[in-house]
């Protein structure tokens, strides 16, 4: 079992450094190792949490590098927290913020970003009627 684990995680940082590698041109390919970029079945190129692979998202109501997503709203839109301790470490276009309850959180080009508690594959009106929107480079 523990053999399977190491051979499915040495697949995933291969897969890992491929993306980096075969990124999106124009793109800064470097980010968080708390990050993956990653591409879908439909060619189109996103962020997501790693080593959990749940997709990224951002909030239309947070502010620039402030997250305004708290309480019931971050239960159901949990934030990609930051394992660096250090706010404001810079990495490509991430950042590591502070959020109100002191925890350190990745926010990409100035918006805080977030995993979802049921990732599920929804249309983008759906997500774009709670306020989200898929994180993509």
């Amino acid at each position: 079992m523990r053999h399977a684990r190491a051979k499915i995680l040495m697949l995933l940082w291969g897969g890992v450094g491929l993306a980096a590698d075969h990124g999106p041109a124009g793109i800064k390919l470097e980010h968080p190792g708390d990050t993956a970029l990653s591409q879908e079945a439909s060619g189109a190129w996103v962020y997501k949490s790693f080593p959990g692979l749940a997709r990224l998202y951002i909030h239309d109501g947070d502010g620039s590098s402030i997250s305004r997503c708290t309480e019931g709203c971050a239960s159901a839109w949990p934030p990609l927290l930051a394992t660096s301790e250090k706010v404001g470490e810079e990495v490509g276009d991430w950042i590591v913020i502070a959020r109100d309850d002191g925890r350190r959180q990745w926010a990409y080009k100035g918006h805080p970003a977030y995993i979802r508690f049921h990732d599920l594959e929804e249309d983008d009106q759906s997500l774009a009627a709670e306020g989200f929107h898929r994180l993509t480079p």
